[in-house]
């Protein structure tokens, strides 16, 4: 088996166990903590979420791309990881510093200090887990390993503590457990890297730390304007609507993320890999990576985006319970971002920003950020979680919009490329043999969210077979190469 893709299994399992995590526990804490808990919650991890990127800096994505263009030589690459390490440590005490001035002046934070400061463990731990390492040196072994050990125990944990509504400081706890677990485990295996030379931590200069605050600060910009219609919503409607719409608006969204990991899984493989082959010069291997991974993008979007939009409401149903009606609509809304973002994804930071057009990502980034703000002042007031739903789908399309056409010369494909016949017949068949069932099903959700995908996806294999779909008959042929082995 080649290393890539070794690396796609085991990101494979490590992104099913991710999205096993929430769907095991989310529905067990939505039935618990109801909508208002879940609510609270979510608002404040909000907030903090910002603080993560304020005190990390756009390190993270930066230190891939930047540690997997010199990851064969060992003593340049830990020296940039100290540098990095360091830089982040001096960011994290800015960050507590906003933490506190935000539970002291903010009323509705004030009111939840003590959840707002557990939430807050996660900026010390994400900095010092140094997850961006892993991925550069692609130890995605360790990663799955790692995850896998964590999120398994903050399961447990949350049956054990989170038992009645007024459990939310153990679900703040739990929330962040894995965070804490994960990146313990991280700072601790750095040693196996031989990370921390004294002779080398000694050596290290201002100079050498701060020359990576600019480059950082450039992919911050793009974090930044990103983060703000993936994480805004759920702040702006606390501030402007209830924390039951939050809690809405966090079941909806917390679906179509869980879509997002499955359908992106394979490009946190493929960003630095994909860096490397840019640093080296080897365009032929990039485009066909590139090519590869836009049909994986558009195979397993379009299908999942359909799907959920024909079954949001059994799927609200068994994920969160009755209480949670109104997130269907919302999920229905939220569903073709996970196509939208799929393409983003691949086209923004796994081909732009390795091919140094951080620029393009950055106004498109701008783009969908100013919309979703605007959108949001002129929906929420009126339609809650519902108009934060589409301002979150809007943002995203136009995202994408602003990336096609300022970035298009430097895609190693064609536009065109993107609406490729196949995968849209292949989708829109499998709607029109799933939809008569579900008036017959619809009595019972689990029937119904068994039978239904099943049915579905086979639909789509096969019809997708029936055309002749070169990229699936190869998939199918290793699949089956692989089982005969």
């Amino acid at each position: 088996m080649t290393a890539i893709r070794k690396n796609i299994l085991l990101n494979a399992v490590n992104t099913v166990t991710s999205v096993l995590f929430p769907v095991i526990t989310f529905p067990y804490a939505a039935r618990v903590l109801m909508p208002e808990g879940i609510g609270t919650i979510s608002f404040l991890n909000g907030i903090v979420s910002y603080i993560v990127l304020v005190s990390s800096l756009g390190i993270p994505l930066y230190a891939v791309k930047k540690i997997a263009s010199v990851r064969d030589n060992e003593e340049v690459r830990n020296q940039l990881t100290v540098a990095i390490l360091a830089l982040g440590f001096a960011l994290c005490i800015i960050g507590y510093v906003i933490v506190v001035i935000l539970a002291n002046i903010v009323p509705e934070i004030h009111e939840q200090s003590k959840i707002f400061y557990i939430l807050s463990i996660s900026i010390l731990f994400t900095t010092i887990g140094a997850e961006w390492f892993y991925q550069a040196v692609e130890d995605f072994k360790f990663i799955t390993t790692r995850a896998v050990f964590v999120r398994t125990a903050a399961a447990i944990a949350l049956f054990l503590f989170v038992r009645t509504p007024q459990d939310l400081v153990p679900y703040a706890f739990i929330t962040v457990a894995s965070t804490i677990g994960n990146n313990i485990l991280n700072f601790r295996h750095l040693r196996k890297y031989n990370i921390f030379d004294f002779a080398r931590i000694k050596e290290l200069t201002y100079s050498d730390i701060i020359f990576h605050l600019k480059p950082s600060l450039i992919v911050f910009s793009v974090s930044a304007v990103s983060s703000i219609y993936l994480s805004l919503n759920s702040v702006m409607l606390g501030f402007m609507s209830t924390e039951v719409q939050v809690g809405y608006y966090t079941a909806a969204s917390k679906i179509t993320q869980i879509a997002i990991m499955l359908v992106s899984s394979v490009g946190i493989v493929l960003l630095p890999r994909m860096s490397n082959l840019v640093a080296t010069g080897n365009k032929d291997e990039f485009k066909r990576i590139s090519e590869k991974s836009l049909k994986v993008s558009l195979i397993a979007s379009l299908p999942l985006v359909a799907g959920t939009v024909v079954l949001c409401a059994p799927i609200i149903s068994v994920f969160c319970g009755d209480d949670y009606r109104p997130s269907a609509d919302m999920l229905a809304v939220c569903a073709p971002t996970v196509f939208l973002s799929s393409l983003s994804s691949l086209i923004g930071i796994r081909i732009l920003y390795s091919c140094d057009k951080i620029n393009i990502v950055v106004w498109s980034a701008c783009g969908g950020a100013i919309a979703n703000i605007l959108l949001n002042i002129l929906l929420i007031p009126e339609y809650e979680g519902l108009g934060a739903a589409f301002s979150f789908t809007v943002a995203e399309l136009i995202v994408l919009a602003i990336q096609l056409a300022l970035g298009r010369k430097y895609l190693p494909f064609r536009i065109s490329s993107i609406f490729q016949p196949k995968y849209y017949i292949a989708t829109f068949i499998m709607v029109a043999a799933i939809l008569p069932l579900l008036p017959r099903l619809r009595g019972s959700v689990i029937l119904c969210l068994s039978i239904i995908p099943a049915c579905g996806a086979t639909v789509y294999l096969i019809t997708l077979l029936a055309l002749r779909d070169n990229f699936t008959i190869e998939i199918l042929k290793g699949f089956l190469h692989r089982s005969h082995k």
